[in-house]
Order: structure tokens, then C-alpha cells, then sequence
């Protein structure tokens, strides 16, 4: 699949319908306000989120076929989107609702009209390759777009990717559907293959010595990630999601280590399928395992291929709580209560790494998730499966107006020990209930 598109399933109906569409009239424009925007939007600059700067690339006229068309064009929304759409709208309902917001007030997000700023967004923000901060190429025809992106200083790009406008009319927004790929191809799952957990993926790639990491992306975050076992000219992984059936998930593969952590990368599309895959898979080998206490202090994994883990922990009286995904990676960690009393509970986790269970830590104690009752004057809960982090925590201060101020504090996990990620300022109160929730998970 070398030199191939990852969304080659695809190209024969698109072409078809970029055939259909020369046809039509176009107008480099749009609505109002929008015409100058549209032309300032030539000069391809932005600052995305974290004040990185961005390489700008100037272009002396937009590359797009066809002649003038009326600018009171239907907005996009019905059936026909050749691709299956990745981000960073959902469907084409939402494309055209973007587009009825931007005619009624142009400055309503205008770098949907941009596909170098959506490419290059797409690339940071939604898969996380912060190395990433330029735009190599930028080819536009049609209703298609082509948009190299990379780190500076860098030969070539990491990455192409691929976009096509959604919807219809003169401002139909782009949307990222897929990657034009080479040195590092994605060629199992085909594009758009219904899938269910674990996945089986793999492709090709060129050079050696290289760390590659596979990510499955969704609406709802990250639903799974993993390694990859790369020996030029292929690599392959096995990844566990989670996910429910007919969503569509970014597939993405990168590679780097020599001078980024992301040197290249490729994405495809896959679409979720039901499961029967158990929630008790603590080892992410798609069988159901069976966890239980085997002793006040000890806990018990007997998987489904036969193996055994027991960890032993710290309790007062211990109780099985349940598993749940905390960190969406498709694999479930375990949690038991440690301890219980008038003034709250005390939960500690189990998380399956290097091919054990093991017991999780912060900061080199056993882990000690708190949930205290509210009427105190101080307040503490815990959750899981945030977009900023695996765990949470939240502890707040009783205040004079009845609610708590105190502080979120966001973990992620980095093997079995839960590191600091972020934290943010939360007063919980009426209409602001304190963060809690982790699966079944009971909290008090």
C-alpha cells in the first residue's frame, strides 16, 4: 500500500462526484462579511491552543475549479458525503449547522473555510502530535484538498492529510476524512471496515529502530491506544476500545523517536460494531476475566487464557467493587473499597501493565481515592474516564453561600503509577453537583 490513500475505498465515488460538481458554478466567496474573510483566510497563519506558534504559508490564489455560482446556496446536510467523517463535524447536519450559523455572523468559526488551519488542527488538537506546527503542502481542487503538515525544520511532512467539503454550497466546510500515505501506511483495517474490539491492525513502514504508537479516536475521546511491534517493512498491533456500534473512529498510526515524537503518521477510518466483548477483560485479550478477593488484603484475576495474577494491598475491610475503563483505552482497570466510616470512603485501583495486574500508586503510596459526605465543612469525591486525565480528584472548602470551592485535579496514568496532569479551580452548589462517577463504580 506504499504511495497509497487510506481512503482509496472511497476515491472512485468521489471522483465521481467531483466530476458531478464541475459542472456546477463556484464563486470564491461567501456571504456578506464572509467575502473578506475568505480572502484573508489565503494567508494561511494561526496560533492554536498553548500560544505555539504556526508556520504560515502564502498562497497567490486558491486552486479551485469552476466558474460563478449563486451565494444563496442550500447549506450541506443531506445524504451523498462520499466519505466517512472523522472531524471535525460528525455528520452533515452539523456541517450545515455551522454553515447557518456562519451566514447569519462570519466570524463564526471561519477556519472551517481553511483547510490548511483544519488540517493542521486536526493534527494537534484532535490526535495530539503537538510536534507538529507547520504546513508543507497545501493543494486544493475542487471539492478536495490536500494539506502536508509537519514540524519545523523537518525535510518533508509527517503526514497528508486528506479533506473534502461537506455538504453543499459555496461555503461548505472542510472535513478531514483520511491521509495520503507512503513511508508509513495503515493497510488493515480497510477504510470504513466495520469493527469490533480487539482490533487486529497493521501496515507497512520504512526505516527501523522507530517507537509506533496506534490511537483510536472518537467523538467521545480516546477509545483505545496502544504500541505497535514495527521491523521495517511492516509493523502491527493489537488494540482494545470502547466504543458503541455505528461510531465512526480515527484510526491513526505514528512513528518518530529520532528527533519528534511524531516523524510520521497515517490515519484511516473505521466504524464500531456491537461487541460482545465483557467489561470484566482486565487484560484486554477480548476474553472475559474473573476478579474476586481471595482475602481481606489480596486480590485474584483468573483471565480467560488460563493465567493467574494475585496482588496483595492495604485495607481495613475490603470490598470488590467492580471494573470500569478509567483512561477509555478499551481495557478495564479493578477497584475495591479500602475502607469505610461516617467520615467516608477510601478506594484504591488495579491496573493490568506489562503483563500483570498491578496495584496503582501516587506518589509512591498506594493509591487513596476519597469520597466524603456533604454538611462538613470540607468535601472530597473522585471520578474517572475524563478528557484531561484518567482519574480526578476534587476536595472543596465549605463557603458562605453554601457551596464548596476547591480545586480539580486531573491524573493520567503512566504505567501502575498515577501522575499529575492538570488541575483546575471548582466551586460545587446548587446546579454544580461535585465530579463523581466511574462506571458502576459506587462512590460513597
Amino acid at each position: 500500500m506504499a504511495g497509497g490513500v487510506s481512503t482509496g475505498a472511497a476515491e472512485r465515488s468521489a471522483t465521481t462526484e467531483r466530476r458531478r460538481r464541475s459542472r456546477r458554478p463556484a464563486v470564491l466567496g461567501v456571504v456578506g462579511l464572509g467575502v473578506a474573510l475568505a480572502a484573508g483566510l489565503l494567508l494561511f497563519a494561526v496560533t492554536l491552543p498553548g500560544g505555539d506558534e504556526v508556520t504560515t504559508l502564502r498562497r497567490s490564489s486558491p486552486q479551485v475549479s469552476g466558474t460563478a455560482a449563486p451565494t444563496s446556496a442550500a447549506p450541506g446536510g443531506g445524504g451523498g458525503f462520499a466519505f466517512q467523517p472523522l472531524w471535525p463535524f460528525a455528520s452533515t447536519g452539523a456541517a450545515a449547522g455551522w454553515q447557518r450559523a456562519y451566514r447569519a455572523d462570519a466570524r463564526t468559526a471561519p477556519w472551517h473555510l481553511n483547510p490548511g488551519v483544519t488540517a493542521l488542527s486536526f493534527a494537534r488538537g484532535y490526535l495530539g502530535y503537538n510536534d507538529l506546527n507547520k504546513v508543507f503542502t497545501f493543494t486544493v481542487s475542487g471539492t478536495q484538498a490536500y494539506v502536508g503538515v509537519g514540524y519545523e525544520g523537518a525535510a518533508a511532512p509527517a503526514g497528508v492529510v486528506r479533506l473534502a467539503r461537506m455538504g453543499t454550497g459555496v461555503d461548505a466546510p472542510w472535513e478531514v476524512v483520511g491521509t495520503r500515505d507512503g513511508a508509513l501506511t495503515i493497510s488493515t483495517p480497510g477504510y470504513g471496515t466495520r469493527v469490533a474490539s480487539p482490533l487486529a491492525v497493521g501496515g507497512r513502514i520504512d526505516g527501523t529502530n522507530q517507537s509506533v504508537r496506534v490511537l483510536l479516536r472518537g467523538p467521545a475521546g480516546v477509545q483505545g491506544q496502544t504500541g505497535a511491534v514495527a521491523s521495517s517493512p511492516s509493523w502491527s498491533a493489537q488494540v482494545a476500545f470502547s466504543a458503541s456500534a455505528g461510531t465512526v473512529l480515527t484510526l491513526a498510526v505514528s512513528a518518530g523517536g529520532h528527533v519528534r515524537q511524531v516523524e510520521r503518521f497515517a490515519v484511516t477510518a473505521v466504524v464500531a460494531r456491537a461487541s460482545n466483548r465483557p467489561v470484566t477483560d482486565v487484560d484486554g485479550d477480548g476474553k472475559a476475566d474473573t476478579v474476586r478477593l481471595v482475602q481481606s488484603g489480596s486480590i485474584r484475576v483468573d483471565y480467560g487464557s488460563g493465567r493467574v495474577d494475585v496482588v496483595a494491598f492495604s485495607a481495613e475491610r475490603a470490598l470488590l467493587l467492580g471494573t470500569a475503563d478509567a483512561d477509555r483505552d478499551g481495557v478495564a482497570e479493578v477497584f475495591v473499597r479500602t475502607g469505610s466510616s461516617a467520615a467516608g470512603t477510601t478506594v484504591t485501583a488495579f491496573r493490568y501493565v506489562a503483563g500483570r495486574l498491578r496495584l496503582l500508586t501516587l506518589a509512591g503510596q498506594q493509591l487513596a481515592l476519597t469520597t466524603t459526605p456533604a454538611g462538613g465543612s470540607q468535601r472530597a469525591t473522585w471520578a474517572c474516564g475524563a478528557a484531561d486525565g484518567a482519574i480526578l480528584t476534587w476536595s472543596g472548602r465549605a463557603g458562605a453561600g453554601g457551596g464548596y470551592a476547591g480545586l480539580i485535579r486531573y491524573y493520567s496514568f503512566v504505567g501502575s503509577e498515577l501522575v499529575p496532569a492538570s488541575s483546575t479551580p471548582y466551586t460545587a452548589g446548587s446546579g454544580h453537583p461535585a465530579p463523581a462517577g466511574c462506571g458502576g463504580i459506587r462512590q460513597g
